[in-house]
């Protein structure tokens, strides 16, 4: 029996003539072969994907980069990057955009519901509820309403909780701790020992038995970051006396107010 060989014009591989399909593949997709499906692929405008010349209308048609495929959920404004013709991101959203817009009229709502007015004792808000048990306009209200303030520590170091963004003070904290590091996450959250968490420069508990004002201590000036497991360590010892946070409070309202 004669064996002959086919070699690739382009890399110069030897195939046997029994293997005619397995040269011809080569031959097709030869990296040196210039006229190879290989260098025949075109890109996406939307995602720059690769894209096979046989496959590439129906990809860009269904690119879920396409502007015409990106949609804006019409209740958080998320991007819904789909080309289905849908509203919302989720069935919450979905629900709440629906419930939000139903049509009170004459004490009923849309169900024929009656609905009865009511004061909020927490925020001396009018409001219409549906039950008469309901008391609170808002679950804000009933929240705070279970929240006894009864002056102590616990009461306390939550009123002095940071509650600003520090994305609105670009230029005074170190940022790049939190690059480095993280946010701090425990354990059962993330677990990020390690990471970075807010720091009363005058604490929490110096505050409490000088009898000084939670929005002192809660005020972003009294803020630094710095690895959990150092803040830890500093327990409550203060890096400032209360006259320089009260001076360097009046520096930032000036500054930021």
């Amino acid at each position: 029996m004669i064996y002959e060989y086919k070699k690739c014009e382009h890399c110069g591989e030897e195939f046997h003539n029994i293997e005619g399909r397995s040269f011809s593949n080569h031959v097709r997709w030869c990296e040196k072969n210039p006229n190879s499906v290989r260098h025949r692929k075109k890109e996406c405008p939307h995602c720059n994907k690769q894209i096979d010349p046989s496959g590439y209308k129906l990809h860009v048609a269904s690119c879920l980069h396409a502007p015409e495929n990106i949609r804006s959920c019409k209740q958080c404004g998320k991007q819904i990057t789909s080309y289905e013709q849908k509203d919302f991101c989720s069935r919450s959203c979905s629900a709440s955009y629906s419930n939000s817009r139903r049509e009170f009229k004459n004490g009923y709502n849309s169900k024929g519901i009656t609905l009865i007015d009511k004061v909020c004792p927490q925020c001396d808000n009018e409001f219409q509820a549906k039950r008469r048990k309901t008391i609170h306009c808002s679950k804000e209200c009933y929240i705070k309403s279970k929240i006894k303030d009864d002056g102590s520590l616990k009461d306390y170091r939550r009123k002095c909780q940071f509650n600003f963004n520090l994305a609105d003070y670009p230029n005074e904290y170190n940022f790049t701790l939190i690059e480095e590091y993280g946010w701090y996450k425990a354990k059962n959250h993330g677990d990020n020992l390690n990471g970075v968490s807010r720091d009363h420069i005058v604490s929490v508990r110096y505050g409490f038995d000088n009898n000084i004002s939670p929005d002192i201590i809660s005020h972003p000036a009294n803020c630094q970051l710095m690895p959990h497991k150092e803040n830890v360590r500093k327990n409550f010892r203060c890096e400032m006396t209360i006259e320089e946070l009260q001076c360097k409070i009046k520096q930032w309202e000036e500054k930021y107010l």
